[in-house]
């Protein structure tokens, strides 16, 4: 069983489904149930089956739920959208007192997260810093509660997508009796557990490659700069395999999975094109040349696509900066299964990470009962805008 506090993520990918449940011990997050089950009616990273998705989690649910003798209610889940937009709020506010309160804090936080667009929904947010009299930054909000200053200035990302795929996925949860308490795109979720700040100020570019997209997040002085999803990842290579050799789907996945020598070349080719069109999509946004030089991190690579034994070879000779698979800072969790470090589970760790953090940031650790409750009706993205 479960502590009091416990959060719950569920990756809804392409080729499957993971469900993780996990509780804070000495400042890691112990992994204490999971489930995974073989994804339907889910394409690109866009569902077109509701029932057989809804199906697929009532399953992984109720294994996940016999694993840890726990019950699930309220989870986390990733989204994969191309059309997602990034905007940075940077609301101010007077402090009438002299010090700043938790009021203080709670009122510019809605005005940051309060503006809406017809038709979109924000679909989770990145605190980056308070600014004290337009002179002093503090990431932690606990170390400004009490702070003596005249204005406080609030700097946060909120990504944004289209009402239709929030409810969708919201829909489906419900006919589980499972409540939507928060949702986040793929890429963000992934790489909050494989970089650290030291990377994403020297300016960073993760590349998750999962079975239908293939997710990339940019990071320059330290600030998320750019985010979108392709939809060619690892199924794509296995179709191109496939109509190459006249294998049917599940061969030319085993080709692909096996990667055997005679195969290398063909394998190649097909990542060579994903590589390219992440190139290309960078170098439209003006970030490419950034990126390439030696001051940066590079790039980094995860997602179950990344597993291929060339990949990250492949890619420092597609992109010309050197990349490398990324690793799951063991430092931050502690697993009940090694297969859970592998790069397939890095968006549904992240989602995990992203709730805890979130929850810490709004102080809603000390007081569990009524300030979560208090957390999910009045931070809740789902609950903003409807």
């Amino acid at each position: 069983m479960a502590s009091d506090i416990f959060y719950v993520s569920i990756d809804i990918g392409t080729n499957k489904t993971t469900v993780l449940l996990a509780e804070e011990r000495d400042g890691k997050l112990s992994i204490f149930g999971h489930a995974t089950g073989k994804s339907q009616g889910v394409e690109k990273g866009l569902i077109y089956d509701q029932e057989k998705v809804s199906k697929v989690i009532a399953s992984v649910k109720k294994e996940a739920q016999l694993s840890c003798k726990t019950h699930i209610s309220s989870v986390i889940t990733n989204i994969a959208d191309p059309d997602i937009k990034i905007f940075n709020r940077n609301p101010s506010t007077y402090i009438i007192s002299g010090n700043i309160s938790q009021r203080d804090i709670d009122s510019i936080t809605t005005i940051a997260l309060s503006t809406k667009k017809n038709n979109e929904q924000m679909v989770g947010f990145v605190h980056q810093y308070f600014t004290l009299d337009n002179r002093l930054s503090i990431r932690e909000v606990t170390h400004i509660l009490g702070m003596r200053a005249d204005k406080l200035e609030l700097s946060l990302f909120v990504f944004i997508t289209c009402n239709h795929t929030v409810n969708i996925i919201g829909s489906i949860l419900g006919s589980q009796e499972l409540y939507l308490a928060d949702i986040l795109p793929n890429a963000m979720a992934s790489c909050s557990v494989i970089l650290n700040q030291y990377q994403k100020d020297k300016g960073v570019c993760v590349i998750d490659i999962g079975a239908g997209t293939t997710d990339i997040a940019v990071f320059i002085d330290g600030d998320i700069a750019y985010i979108t999803s392709l939809q060619v990842a690892g199924k794509w290579v296995t179709y191109d395999i496939s109509d190459e050799l006249d294998l049917t789907f599940e061969e030319a996945e085993q080709i692909k999975i096996e990667s055997s020598e005679p195969h290398i070349n063909l394998i190649s080719k097909s990542y060579e094109k994903i590589f390219l069109m992440v190139k290309n999509k960078l170098e439209e946004k003006g970030l490419y040349t950034l990126l390439i030089k030696e001051s940066t991190a590079g790039f980094i690579l995860t997602g179950g696509g990344s597993k291929f034994k060339d990949c990250a070879k492949l890619m420092t000779e597609c992109i010309g900066r050197r990349s490398r698979i990324g690793q799951i800072d063991s430092d931050l969790f502690s697993l009940n299964n090694d297969d859970l470090s592998a790069p397939e589970y890095s968006c549904a760790l992240g989602l995990l990470l992203y709730q805890r953090d979130k929850f810490k940031q709004l102080d809603c650790i000390k007081q569990p009962k009524r300030k979560l409750r208090h957390w999910i009706a009045k931070y809740n993205p789902i609950n903003l805008f409807f």
